[in-house]
């Protein structure tokens, strides 16, 4: 059995992106939505998750929306932003973002800067 070296383009680190999140507020037109800007130390395609939650708490029993779904994503060296569309200008809201094998804290939207 012979053995093919990987290309760097080849490989995914699904276990170290080394992540940071800030969540924030993304503005479109007069609207308002749930966001979050994300970073990553070590460039990959790596799975996205997004959970967002009634309440400021990131309460498991009070979900109101989700998406991503472990869908893959190729992060280069830039920032993202992310949102959520349905609940605009709701603060009373949290969400948990998730890229490979980091997840965020709870992002409370009632304390959430504007994102930059």
């Amino acid at each position: 059995m012979a053995a093919v070296p990987l290309r760097p383009d080849d490989v995914t680190n699904d276990t170290n992106p080394g992540a940071k999140f800030q969540g924030c507020w993304y503005k479109e037109g007069k609207k308002y939505y749930q966001g979050v800007y994300v970073t990553v130390t070590n460039p990959g395609e790596y799975a996205f998750n997004a959970d967002l939650y009634y309440g400021t708490t990131c309460n498991p029993n009070t979900p109101a929306d989700s998406f991503g779904n472990g869908q893959i994503i190729d992060f280069g060296g830039f920032g993202y932003i992310f949102w959520f569309t349905a609940f605009a200008n709701k603060r009373d809201m949290s969400a948990i973002w998730q890229v490979g094998s980091d997840t965020s804290q709870c992002v409370d939207y009632k304390t959430a800067p504007i994102c930059q």
